[in-house]
């Protein structure tokens, strides 16, 4: 239990089967790939909308 109270998305206990294991495999595989997709679409929004993109630039 400390590990998850220090962030870990989940522990094995000696003697855990594959029924128990592959799926938590995939639903990190999942969260991992979710957290990626989160900080692209996160890194879209702040390109696309910074103050760059809003304020004119003013000619010479």
């Amino acid at each position: 239990m400390q590990a998850i109270k220090n962030g870990a998305f989940d522990y094995f206990t000696k003697g855990d089967d594959n029924n128990k294991i592959l799926p938590l495999i995939y639903k990190a595989i999942e969260k991992v790939e979710l957290a990626k997709r989160v900080h692209q679409l996160e890194k879209q929004v702040g390109e696309k909308y910074s103050f760059d993109n809003i304020l004119g630039k003013q000619n010479k």
